[in-house]
């Protein structure tokens, strides 16, 4: 008979314990660190629908004793990366940047012992990374001003190891044909996509030519870019930012950015036509309204309210390299880069899309993604 022993707790806490608990784990008692500002936002909105549904109901039993949710306010989520803000100032206005990195605890492990995928469709290395603008209170409606971004990086989603060697400073790449169908790729595309919506915009900055090809066509299972990093920097008078921006900008045009802001002026426009609509009785289809192409314009819920100024961000960019370190940080910064402008301009804060990659503001973001990428 086969008994398989598992760990006594004790060995769990032995290992708990012996981490450095004080270096890039955080926590907040106030907001969950664990999930992105959209979804935040959706689950707050979902809670106090579902709060005034209670409160209703209670009302109609003429009870009381209302219902307490499984235990929410004894846990606080603990997250694993980085967290740094910035205090800026556009124009005289002042705002709040925040950079957060959230590493998946799924296939966790350094870079040499985790790599590729594992059979459940996680990948190693894999870091969500948010980008968030807070400028405060609109002055005219008094809501919060928000935006945030969210890109993805990880490992190479193939079965594929490297044979640690203390004399060998490259270790050779061993590609593991367990997959041959790529099901398990294609599920880890699938997970993504669940999480995250449609489009997935993979970027790989893998080498396009190598004397031994070894990563087949595992691309198809989002909107795949190849882009040759090493080729593109050996080239002549090559500006890496200028070229990768064009990529990021395809990429954010697809999926757009989250955005709060019943002041725009599209948003009142919405609003408008909307309240004239319920004025005539007439009714809006569904999903008009919400969402547009591209991931688009939409709304969020406040007490039971729908402001309108609203913009949410469905899908996501991946972008992966051999170790999701250098190459990978450099094209993060510029989608960080072309989304900040962007957060800017749907804010009200500047009146166009793009910022100077020399403004102080750039250099500020660029400090922001350094200092991650010496973390992660």
């Amino acid at each position: 008979m086969n008994v398989t022993l598992r760990p006594h707790p004790r060995s769990y806490v032995k290992l708990l314990m012996g981490m450095d608990l004080t270096k890039h784990f955080y926590f907040s008692y106030t907001y969950n660190l664990a999930a992105t500002l959209q979804q935040n936002c959706q689950r707050a909105a979902e809670q106090q629908q579902q709060a005034a549904a209670a409160a209703a109901a209670d009302a109609v039993r003429g009870s009381g004793m209302g219902w307490v949710g499984r235990g929410a306010g004894w846990t606080v989520p603990l997250i694993h990366g980085f967290w740094e803000q910035r205090r800026l100032s556009i124009y005289g206005r002042p705002l709040t940047l925040t950079l957060i990195a959230r590493r998946s605890r799924h296939f966790a492990g350094t870079r040499f012992r985790k790599r590729g995928i594992n059979d459940g469709g996680k990948v190693a290395n894999e870091v969500e990374t948010e980008q968030v603008v807070d400028a405060g209170l609109d002055y005219r409606t008094r809501t919060p001003l928000l935006s945030s971004a969210v890109q993805l990086r990880g490992s190479v989603p193939l079965f594929w190891s490297q044979q640690l060697s203390a004399l060998s400073p490259k270790p050779e790449i061993v590609l593991q044909q367990f997959d041959p169908l790529y099901q398990v790729t294609s599920a880890h595309f699938d997970d993504l996509e669940s999480r995250y919506g449609a489009p997935l915009v993979v970027l790989n900055l893998l080498k396009s030519k190598e004397r031994r090809p070894r990563w087949g066509g595992w691309g198809w299972g989002g909107v795949c870019v190849p882009w040759d990093f090493s080729k593109h920097a050996k080239q002549s008078g090559a500006n890496l930012l200028t070229e990768l921006a064009a990529i990021t900008r395809l990429a954010l045009d697809m999926t757009g950015l989250f955005v709060h802001n019943p002041a725009a002026p599209a948003a009142r426009q919405q609003a408008l036509a909307a309240a004239a609509a319920a004025a005539r009785g007439e009714g809006t289809a569904p999903g008009q309204g919400l969402l547009s192409a591209g991931g688009g314009g939409g709304g969020l819920r406040r007490g039971g309210l729908l402001h309108t100024g609203g913009q949410w961000q469905s899908g996501v960019l991946r972008t992966n390299c051999i170790d999701c370190l250098d190459r990978t940080n450099v094209a993060q910064f510029a989608f960080g880069l072309v989304a900040f402008g962007r957060q800017l301009f749907k804010l009200g804060l500047h009146d166009v899309r793009e910022i100077d990659a020399d403004s102080s503001a750039a250099f500020t973001l660029m400090g922001l993604y350094e200092a991650m990428g010496h973390v992660l």
